[in-house]
Formats: structure tokens, C-alpha cells, sequence
């Protein structure tokens, strides 16, 4: 989260160099994504704890985009902010379904 937040506060032009420059909504779902699988592995296998998982992150993602409304050059908006929660379920449900496939191999 932490990392999130930072990359939050840098102006566009600092993120990347002008030679890497892949689509914004891209990045919110990778780096959302990766958030997901963070937070579902920390809080359980448990549907309530995936659901849990997508909330919190999803919250996150709600300061993300008010935090960026207080730095030079960014701005907050909707269409980030589903990327972010797009990433998120994807994080988690991979996480899951990693989990499901793991027990049946393992057979739990």
C-alpha cells in the first residue's frame, strides 16, 4: 500500500520515461492486482476474508484517488478507480483458485 501511495504522489512525467509508456488503466490493474494478492494471502482463504480483501483494497484505492487531487499535475478519477478494483477481484480470485487447485492436488 505503502508503495501505491508514493507512486501516487510523483507527477506523471517521474513515473516513466517518455520511452515506456503503457496505458494507465494497465497500471492501476497490475499494481491493483498485486494489491489483491497481498491482501487475500494476509487475510485468509475464507470467502469472507476475500471479500474482506476486495474491500479494503478497494477503499485504498478511493484515497489513492483523493490523494492525487493534492498533487501537481494528477487528478482523481472513476474510470482509475474501477481499474483498481478490476485488479483487485482478479488478485484475489487468482489467489483463490490457486488455493482451490493447490488443496485438490494436495487432497484437502
Amino acid at each position: 500500500m505503502a508503495v501505491i501511495w508514493l507512486l501516487s504522489a510523483q507527477t506523471g512525467e517521474t513515473l516513466a520515461p517518455m520511452w515506456v509508456n503503457p496505458p494507465d488503466k494497465v497500471l492501476h490493474l497490475a499494481e491493483y492486482g498485486i494489491l489483491g494478492l497481498a491482501l487475500g494471502y494476509a487475510l485468509g482463504a475464507s470467502p469472507p476474508a476475500a471479500l474482506a480483501a476486495v474491500a479494503l483494497g478497494t477503499a485504498w484505492g478511493g484515497l489513492d484517488e483523493w490523494h492525487q487531487t493534492l498533487v501537481a499535475g494528477r487528478s482523481a478519477s472513476i474510470l482509475d478507480w474501477l481499474a483498481d478494483l478490476a485488479g483487485l477481484v482478479l488478485g484475489v480470485a487468482l489467489l483463490s483458485t490457486w488455493r482451490r487447485r493447490k488443496g485438490r492436488v494436495n487432497g484437502i
